[in-house]
């Protein structure tokens, strides 16, 4: 948590500085940059990471990161291939111009970040959280660093797409350091007789969890790409920037009670179910204050605060962050305790909410672009969106836990907010 809130802090003190060096439609650039990295990066190690701690012996775990490994790098090929054909017309898809001399390098830092991530499990699986620690902070700060230079450089708008690639590289570096593959792989954990052990114990796993993936990463990056297909660059940045600045503090909180909530509750779906339900509605309470105090003031002073903090340009994305706070408010509710339905049993159910969000996200931005609405008339759509779908989800959690049976608890899936 330490190294977090470090990393979030470096963020948030040089995001004022940021925005006055890179333009509107620099950010516009990053949003669907990175929307697209993070979606392909979600995928591309078949969601082996998830198996990374699952063997009880060491040397197995380690032929699971080599096989997430290898899956990244034929991903990261295939995918890099294909930019270099479709860059003119993914680039005339999105609306942003520029991102056809960029386009190559999404699926090399997507493969950068699903790397880091197969990393981080197995670092988690080892206790080396000194060292996650220090990547939470590494990464951001890196990041960070190389925007400023390179748009100091004159660099822009590629110094920000090239920020977010040395980042993730600094992070996965960072973790591989002291975790032992070397070690590991000298024993023979990478053969390809133990790899394909390793392969048919959980292809069932990749299975089911590569598209549950794909479909909570759309439903959370999507947005932005609908925004910037029906409504340009400068519209793309100020959403973008809205949506990183709203989303850190929704992580640091969501993060640290999600942890807290999901120990307690895995122990109480065994032994206590009538004390999962009172911790459930205590945790929703505790949660909608929190929410009241981070979401109530941008509701009201959103396009004020923007002007003051990253300058008179950024109004509008202020205006934005105004009409994303109700949904904000049913997000930080819902996301810590979004684990629920696995922990009781109900993947099915998980599943089947991120199908509904995906199709709600990407209505609530279609129906109204093409009826001709605002962007600020589309955004609080899609706001309102987010505000059924997540007071969806709580529902759903509140009548598993309310009614008193389960199935056999699963490993949790992770989601993304």
């Amino acid at each position: 948590m330490a190294g977090t809130i470090a990393g979030q802090l470096a963020t948030f003190a040089a995001a004022p500085v940021l925005a006055r060096m890179y333009s509107p439609e620099a950010f516009g650039l990053l949003g669907v940059f990175s929307a697209l990295v993070m979606i392909l990066g979600t995928v591309f190690a078949l969601r082996l990471e998830q198996a990374v701690p699952l063997p009880r012996d060491d040397a197995d775990a380690a032929s699971v990161v080599g096989l997430g490994l290898a899956f990244i790098v034929f991903s990261t090929s295939v995918c890099t291939l294909a930019a270099w054909g479709a860059s003119s017309q993914l680039a005339s898809l999105f609306g942003q111009p520029a991102l056809e001399r960029w386009l190559w390098l999404v699926p090399i830092t997507a493969g950068v970040t699903a790397a880091f991530v197969v990393l981080n499990q197995y670092a988690v699986r080892q206790g080396r959280f000194r060292a996650i620690g220090a990547r939470n902070f590494l990464q951001a700060s890196a990041t960070v660093f190389t925007q400023l230079v390179l748009g100091a450089l004159q660099w822009r708008p590629g110094g920000l797409l090239v920020g977010l690639g040395v980042g993730q590289a600094v992070g996965a570096v960072t973790v591989a350091f002291g975790s032992g593959l070397r070690r590991a792989v000298a024993g023979g954990a990478w053969a390809p007789r133990r790899l394909g052990t390793q392969l048919r114990r959980y292809r069932a796993l990749a299975l089911w969890l590569t598209p549950a993936g794909l479909l909570n990463a759309m439903g959370v990056h999507t947005p932005l790409l609908l925004i910037s297909v029906y409504f340009g660059e400068a519209v793309t940045g100020w959403f973008g920037l809205t949506q990183r600045v709203l989303w850190a503090p929704m992580l640091l909180l969501g993060t640290a009670v999600a942890q807290v909530y999901l120990n307690e509750a895995a122990q109480r779906a065994r032994d206590d179910l009538p004390g999962l339900h009172r911790m459930f509605v205590s945790t929703s309470r505790r949660l909608v204050w929190a929410g009241l105090v981070i979401c109530a003031p941008l509701a009201v002073l959103g396009p004020w605060a923007f002007g003051l903090a990253f300058g008179q340009r950024w109004e509008t994305a202020g205006l934005f962050a105004a009409l994303l706070a109700p949904g904000l408010l049913a997000q930080i509710v819902a996301f810590p305790l979004s684990q629920t339905l696995i922990i009781v049993g109900m993947p099915g159910r998980q599943a089947l909410w991120d199908g509904v969000r995906l199709a709600a996200v990407v209505m609530s931005i279609v129906v109204p672009a093409m009826a001709g609405l605002s962007a600020a008339q589309t955004i609080a759509c899609y706001s309102f969106a987010s505000v059924v779908t997540f007071t969806l989800a709580w529902w759903m959690c509140w009548r598993a836990v309310s009614a008193g049976t389960t199935g056999a608890p699963t490993p949790p899936i992770p989601h993304e907010a």
